[in-house]
């Protein structure tokens, strides 16, 4: 019965790939993997159609005769259901990613049944811990199909490498952000590459973020994937047109614009290449699902977390930390750019000295050793100081306390112009 019961559920999957149109089939296609069918017959279908899918070649119902046949499935009449079952499904993302959820926990099920053995050997004797430890290796082992190369021969590619640089010179290595600040302390937004930038409530940081993308998405056309753990798509859509077009937001908002003159930027705006993506909690494996499969689809190059969210936490650093980490791991295995943004509760204590941080400490950080090391470059937001108002006539300043590779104590004033959610570089000479 339960053969059945797996057999028809991995049915219903296959029947949803053929209904769901090309893209949600390119989507559905890197959520899965062949590991995740039992029946060999259906492996082979979902793999025959998976190639056609990233060859560029379309896949609709007249095509499955063919492709069953190859596979040597003789349920076609089965499958056909299944179609009706997957068109019921496409374009309800929750009852879609369910089907897909229940095949993954059975290929989980499955997977741990086959490691039942390697279990059971372990020696009684050990501590939890070992055990523990041993468990997790094996599900590790059964689980993670991808095959990596653990040893790359130094020097084997430099020389070319160096030499198209020398060749092609460039004075930011990263995307450029068109912020000074940005740009010249960190290289811009570089690939494999994370930058960390927090403040506290109010200081700006979203507003940078959606700066960023303009920048980037709109300006350049760099596709951008943005994680939001606060608002809503159309509060993105209307701070982007706020910048684009210089109007003020609560004219966009309060409908205070003509069509004439806000039409231009929607149609800029339209064309953007950022894919908004909501998170109301910061869930790391699922940055990396959703960075790699927006790579592939449309070749994501930046992703931006806004933002982690403040902890008020004894040892909340470390968590920040290790969710810096894992975020920056995503960032080197996908080659891609990442800018994470961390609000920072009003009173941060001194890991060494325990000591609320001042506010002329270039400070707004819980520091650790994991949070500084995980983070490439880091960068604050802050109110600036009477004196620093009146040296460079700004209302912002970037803190740049601490960077692995640029210069560190770096100071940066800004212009943030609520109205039009704007920043602006300020020019100025130490």
């Amino acid at each position: 019965m339960k053969e059945r019961h797996d057999l028809k559920l991995e049915m219903d999957v296959l029947g949803l790939f053929f209904a769901g149109g090309q893209d949600f089939a390119e989507t559905l296609s890197i959520e899965i993997d062949q590991s995740d069918f039992f029946h060999e017959n259906t492996r082979n279908l979902f793999l025959a159609i998976k190639g056609v899918i990233m060859d560029g070649g379309s896949v609709d119902g007249s095509s499955i005769s063919a492709h069953a046949k190859l596979c040597g499935l003789d349920v076609i009449s089965t499958l056909e259901s299944a179609i009706q079952v997957g068109n019921g499904y496409n374009g309800n993302v929750e009852l879609s990613g369910y089907l897909v959820d229940v095949l993954k926990r059975y290929s989980l099920l499955r997977k741990a049944d086959s490691i039942k053995d390697s279990i059971d050997d372990l020696n009684a004797g050990l501590c939890v811990q070992e055990i523990l430890q041993g468990i997790d290796s094996a599900v590790t082992g059964a689980i993670d199909d991808e095959k990596r190369v653990g040893v790359s021969k130094v020097g084997t590619d430099t020389e070319k490498r160096i030499l198209e640089r020398i060749n092609s010179p460039v004075e930011i290595i990263g995307h450029k952000t068109g912020l000074n600040f940005f740009d010249h302390s960190f290289d811009g937004i570089i690939p494999s590459t994370l930058t960390f930038i927090g403040g506290r409530s109010g200081t700006g940081k979203s507003c940078l973020a959606q700066n960023l993308i303009s920048n980037l998405a709109a300006g350049q056309e760099i596709p951008v994937l943005l994680f939001d753990t606060e608002t809503s798509i159309k509060f993105v859509e209307d701070r982007l047109l706020t910048i684009l077009s210089g109007f003020p937001y609560y004219d966009i908002t309060h409908g205070r614009v003509s069509a004439e003159q806000i039409m231009p930027f929607v149609k800029i705006l339209e064309k953007c290449p950022l894919y908004y993506y909501y998170m109301p909690e910061v869930n790391t494996n699922e940055i990396r699902l959703m960075t790699k499969k927006y790579k592939k689809i449309y070749g994501v190059e930046v992703f931006i977390v806004d933002f982690l969210g403040a902890s008020d936490e004894e040892r909340g650093h470390i968590k920040l930390g290790k969710s810096l980490k894992q975020i920056h791991d995503v960032a080197v295995e996908m080659d891609v750019g990442a800018v994470v943004m961390q609000q920072f509760s009003r009173e941060q204590l001194d890991q060494n000295t325990g000591r609320n941080t001042k506010e002329v400490s270039l400070g707004h950080f819980a520091y650790s050793d994991m949070t500084t090391w995980y983070a490439e470059n880091i960068a604050g937001i802050r109110e600036p100081t009477t004196v620093e108002k009146s040296k460079y006539r700004c209302n912002r300043m970037i803190d740049i306390p601490k960077s692995r590779f640029s210069e560190t104590g770096t100071s940066w004033p800004m212009n943030f112009i609520g109205e039009i959610c704007r920043y602006e570089s300020v020019d100025y000479f130490d």
